[in-house]
């Protein structure tokens, strides 16, 4: 495994809820979910941003992908006291594209709505994407499109979706709701896990949903070129962070 570029980049919010990190023959960008709760039930900056560190000192690549993440968060609740007197909902969520190089295959996870885009030798592109995120927020679309048509200013129908949006972090790994990686551990074993064979890829592109909303779904050979990449991206302004790591 080859890391051939990556990078992130702050959105509007003082914090970048992002975290990435490559290490021998392991890669992953983790997006920490905008926090619609209270955000400082544990610390005094960002409660997401705050786990998001911890996170990322406690993943290492001694185990699958799965058990690198799982221990990581059993390791990452320790900081957090009396954490059984939250609700699941309450403390940071967040979202997961990984890569795992094993012998002749690179094996690929994701879990909600960070993407994986893959480039093989043979010209074709193949982007692998848990959409189970976006077809649990249809159901609440409805209500969305109708504050979206009201003549008022944009806080104000800001502040009638938050009601919305924190109705719908309570379905979070709940039945009937939408995967997400979370504080509860388990959260992990609801991701999607496939493997591709290392002799038929030429570029492997992760990246967080910034990245994709911002630029588009891959679906040409430039979003693999890591100086177009790393142009673009700085040429562009977004709301929200955009991190990826593009490896070979």
């Amino acid at each position: 495994m080859i890391i051939l570029g990556s990078g992130t980049k702050k959105g509007d919010d003082i914090y970048n809820r992002d975290i990435s990190n490559h290490m021998d023959g392991f890669c992953y960008v983790i997006d920490g979910a905008t926090p619609l709760f209270n955000d400082n039930l544990f610390s005094n900056t960002s409660d997401v941003y705050e786990y998001m560190k911890w996170l990322k000192n406690n993943i290492t690549n001694k185990r699958s992908i799965e058990g690198n993440f799982i221990a990581a968060i059993k390791k990452s609740n320790l900081k957090i006291s009396n954490i059984e007197k939250y609700s699941e909902y309450e403390l940071p969520t967040f979202t997961i594209a990984a890569v795992k190089e094993e012998n002749k295959k690179y094996f690929l996870y994701v879990l909600c709505d960070s993407l994986i885009s893959i480039l093989y030798k043979n010209g074709e592109i193949k982007n692998i994407y848990d959409n189970r995120f976006e077809k649990f927020k249809k159901r609440w679309a409805n209500k969305i499109e109708k504050i979206d048509k009201l003549v008022i200013s944009e806080d104000d129908k800001t502040n009638m979706k938050l009601s919305i949006w924190k109705e719908y972090r309570k379905y979070a790994n709940k039945k009937n709701g939408y995967p997400v990686g979370s504080t509860d551990f388990n959260s992990i074993k609801s991701g999607i896990l496939l493997d591709v064979l290392k002799e038929d890829v030429d570029s492997i592109l992760i990246c967080t949903d910034g990245f994709f909303n911002a630029l588009g779904f891959p679906n040409e050979k430039w979003y693999f070129d890591k100086e177009v990449l790393a142009s673009k991206i700085k040429s562009i302004n977004y709301p929200d962070d955009i991190t990826y790591i593009l490896l070979k």
